[in-house]
């Protein structure tokens, strides 16, 4: 066991279920390194000092078309293929072995988006001190790939270069940045607006994949979707290229063709951005309100005309009551008052009858 090659900076990893290797997804900004972590003393492996790494003179790779080169004490060999598949040339390191410290990390490259094909050539020798000395070839190969993680493309304003934002309107056109994502799914939809029976209506006019750097100036809204198949990502943005007030009300507002038609027809108006003024609802609620407040009005009046009536009324009650008890107590006082002099009379009269008696007796 020589050593082990090491990737790090990825921000996570997938495996590509076609070929069984390794997917590293990045984001923008992170910096994938590979390494080699040497494990060996290259001229006493195993700790045998008659075991070492051969510095070769004559060495070739057939799969890579490296053809006989000095490979002294090992050779790294990296090819790259593009997101055209088209493989670049192999970047070769010979005399790889003898630079990288044992128990160290050695740096190998700085990793974009790709397939990445890897290959460490070596010989070893035993060295038996005679013309038969013994040699091997050893080889480690592996393959792996670097996805960006992100899903994202960048509408950019054909004309001023300004990065145009979603759901935004440009009279000058528009083309299409990646942001060198070369593995992602981007598709583009084309709609118009087409006079129907009931006004203007949207029609698409196409609905395919898009290239990077690919323009589009005629008028329209363009919905752009970007899927990243590694992650299921989707990102989608429209953009409107024209000078159409219904179609800048259609980005701006949300609201269908159709509404927008029903709401102008019925007084709504469109300002320079898109923006809907005077809408028949926004009327509909000043008038109710207009009305509410009228009738809260009326109903503060009632309240008012009925509070007096029933005070006067309370009043009127209670001057009534006031007078009838009174009206009451005097007419007891008579009845008081007749009652105590039938009383006395009586009295008087039962006296004399008694005197006259007594003197009757006598």
């Amino acid at each position: 066991k020589l050593g082990k090659f090491v990737l790090t900076g990825f921000t996570s990893a997938v495996d590509n279920k076609c070929t069984n290797d390794c997917i590293f997804l990045k984001n923008a900004g992170d910096t994938l390194n590979l390494y080699f972590n040497l494990l060996q003393d290259i001229e006493k492996l195993n700790g045998d000092k008659d075991l070492k790494i051969y510095d070769e003179q004559k060495g070739y790779d057939d799969e890579f078309g490296v053809p006989k080169t000095k490979f002294g004490k090992g050779t790294l060999i990296v090819r790259k293929i593009d997101y055209n598949g088209n493989k670049q040339e192999p970047q070769i390191y010979t005399n790889y072995l003898k630079g990288v410290k044992v128990g160290a990390n050695t740096e190998v490259l700085l990793f974009e988006e790709g397939d990445y094909e890897v290959a460490l050539d070596y010989e070893i020798m035993k060295d038996n001190f005679s013309v038969f000395d013994g040699f091997e070839y050893y080889r480690i190969r592996f393959n792996f790939s670097v996805r960006n993680g992100n899903c994202m493309i960048f509408p950019i304003d054909v004309k001023t270069g300004n990065e145009l934002q979603n759901s935004i309107m440009t009279e000058n056109g528009f083309k299409v940045d990646m942001a060198k994502s070369r593995y992602l799914n981007v598709t583009i939809k084309k709609e118009v607006l087409v006079e129907g029976a009931n006004g203007l209506t949207e029609d698409t006019r196409f609905n395919r994949p898009v290239k990077d750097g690919e323009e589009f100036t005629e008028d329209g809204i363009y919905t752009i979707t970007a899927k990243n198949v590694y992650t299921s990502q989707i990102t989608t943005k429209k953009i409107y290229v024209g000078n159409n007030s219904l179609l800048k009300a259609y980005m701006r507002t949300g609201k269908s063709i159709e509404e927008i038609n029903y709401l102008v027809n019925n007084g709504a108006t469109i300002d320079e951005d898109g923006n809907l003024h005077n809408l028949p609802e926004e009327k509909d609620k000043s008038s109710k309100k207009e009305n509410d407040n009228t009738k809260d009005t009326s109903t503060e009046d009632n309240i008012t005309s009925i509070l007096i009536i029933v005070s006067v009324l309370a009043v009127i009650t209670l001057v009534f009551i006031v007078s009838n008890v009174i009206k009451r107590k005097k007419e007891q006082k008579k009845i008081d008052e007749y009652i105590k002099m039938r009383r006395d009379e009586d009295n008087n009269k039962s006296k004399e009858e008694n005197d006259f008696n007594d003197k009757e007796n006598a």
